[in-house]
């Protein structure tokens, strides 16, 4: 075994001094995430919202036009709600096919994160700045096999975790 592996009880860490996903408590982090999400990131629950409904209101409306469509998505999204979101906020970039990825290049900033606000948890994707840090427990793991995620509410040095900014970051100074 050579050192950028390590044996842990939430598994095999494999490259562990290669950034891989941070994983935060949103309650970690700033006050405005939420509202920061809504004004400038992108809503994937209320994207595939709008997908389903457009999709069936022109399934249960085969012979109106594009439209009559728009008017009818007008009318049955006015006072929808979403339940729980799932946010892309950052260096996220939609292709030809309607895929977001990151963009890597810093031209669209400088970190690219996830927030799910059922479960409160962010992950940072992608960033500019690493920092060493614990794994995170065996339910948060990098697909590409390589073990678990880092845990950014934990000091370690056990992984290398791409993360946020420190002024994202709530300080305990009232």
């Amino acid at each position: 075994m050579n050192n950028d592996t390590l044996i842990t009880s939430s598994g095999i860490i494999r490259n562990r001094s290669i950034a891989r996903v941070g994983v935060v408590n949103a309650s970690s982090l700033y006050d405005d995430l939420f509202q920061d999400c809504l004004n400038d990131g992108i809503d994937l629950s209320w994207e595939d919202y709008l997908a389903e409904t457009e999709s069936r209101l022109k399934v249960d409306n085969p012979g109106l036009d594009d439209l009559e469509i728009d008017s009818l998505m007008e009318e049955e999204t006015q006072c929808a709600e979403v339940d729980s979101h799932s946010f892309l906020l950052g260096a996220w970039v939609k292709d030809d096919n309607g895929q977001y990825s990151i963009d890597n290049t810093g031209k669209s900033g400088n970190f690219a994160l996830t927030y799910n606000t059922e479960t409160d948890i962010v992950c940072v994707e992608w960033s500019t700045i690493t920092v060493q840090c614990n794994n995170t427990s065996p339910c948060y793991v990098m697909a590409d096999g390589s073990g678990p995620c880092g845990d950014l509410d934990s000091q370690g040095d056990a992984v290398t975790a791409y993360t946020l900014p420190a002024d994202m970051f709530r300080t305990d100074e009232a």
